[in-house]
């Protein structure tokens, strides 16, 4: 028997998806009835939340089980909180208020949701449930170092919604054997709308496929600290925090930290008493350079989810266990240095400034 291509692979997946699809745009008809599917998807991965937080950490070698968990918490029950009870079916308030018009709720069809390696699991009960709420069927495209688990997490939500009456194709996932470029380019071009979260290449590729596209890229998160602010304190503690939650993972934490000139001295006392550790000297920070962006370009997926400590070796430094997050200091923005670049494992960059309006233009040259 011939092998199955990427190409007819992907067609039939998309076949059985707009069946059930339109099943359910046809008999789904009442919004409890469809918010209770939705709910099952999240449900189902809050429910199983320790086993794929820990597979998560142990297939993609990234961030750290328990903060994985707290994750999957939190944007489970944040989606359902938003969803439940919101209107997606029949009659939508318009909100232009024009005369003799009516919106009505009308699915786009099948969606393809692409993963990324950083998020193997939330990004599938965040896509998956969005997708549903709207009577959509969607198709989960793993990053290949997560498909093992992002078509564990899958499987459990197809039986949990099919137990309810649904059809189980309104959610389907990749094969890991078929989690490839090929695949994906393949998947994108078939469906009738399509998700990205990752990286710029991901997202270009959601845009350019010829098909309506919603893309959630990098986020190299920036932030200025005002010459008048009094707490830093405060201020060092939630960044320290927010960049060492699951290993550097997340893209909404402070990458880039810009300092009033006349507080680096308190700034770098603060954020060493709250567990940073200074990467000091033009040579070490050159070598940080190269273990993170070997080719000056592309960050190291070596560097990617790892702690301090991990970073530290390959740096050739002994890292006090008890630092939660690198941290240095460099001078250019934008593409004048890559660590300007959003770094996704515990590291906080920082520039001092004396003008204001200077810094907010390198803050946005950075992102």
């Amino acid at each position: 028997m011939s092998e199955v291509t990427a190409k007819e692979y992907v067609a039939e997946l998309v076949k059985r998806a707009k069946i059930a699809q339109e099943e359910f745009e046809r008999t789904y008809t009442d919004q409890l009835s469809i918010d209770k599917v939705v709910r099952a998807i999240g449900k189902t991965i809050y429910d199983n939340r320790a086993e794929l937080a820990k597979d998560a950490a142990e297939e993609t070698h990234m961030g750290i089980p328990q903060m994985k968990e707290s994750k999957i918490i939190a944007t489970t029950t944040a989606q359902w909180n938003i969803m439940r009870g919101k209107k997606s079916v029949g009659y939508i308030k318009n909100l232009r208020d024009e005369p003799g018009v009516k919106v009505m709720a009308k699915p786009m069809g099948v969606i393809g949701c692409v993963m990324p390696s950083t998020n193997p699991i939330v990004t599938i009960a965040a896509n998956g449930m969005m997708s549903i709420k709207c009577r959509n069927a969607c198709i989960i495209a793993p990053h290949p170092s997560g498909k093992n688990v992002s078509t564990k997490t899958v499987n459990m939500v197809r039986k949990e919604i099919a137990a309810l009456g649904a059809p189980a194709d309104l959610i389907q996932v990749l094969a890991p054997e078929y989690c490839s470029i090929e695949s994906t380019d393949e998947l994108l071009s078939q469906c009738d709308c399509n998700i990205a979260t990752g990286g710029p290449g991901m997202v270009k590729a959601v845009y350019s496929c010829g098909r309506p596209g919603f893309g959630v890229g990098q986020g190299n998160c920036q932030e200025i600290i005002c010459e008048d602010w009094d707490d830093l304190e405060f201020m060092t503690t939630v960044a320290i925090n927010n960049r060492s939650y699951d290993n550097g993972v997340p893209c909404t934490s402070e990458q880039t930290i810009h300092v009033p000139a006349a507080m680096e001295g308190k700034f770098l006392e603060l954020m060493q008493k709250n567990g940073a550790y200074l990467i000091d000297g033009d040579e070490l920070r050159d070598r940080l350079r190269k273990v993170v962006f070997p080719d000056g370009e592309r960050i190291s997926r070596d560097v990617v989810g790892r702690s301090p400590q991990v970073v530290g070796k390959m740096l050739g430094i002994e890292v006090p266990a008890a630092c939660k997050t690198l941290l240095t200091k460099y001078s250019g923005s934008g593409t004048d240095d890559v660590l300007a670049k959003e770094i996704l494992f515990p590291l906080v960059r920082y520039v001092t400034y004396d003008d204001f309006k200077t810094t907010v233009a390198a803050a946005a040259a950075n992102l």
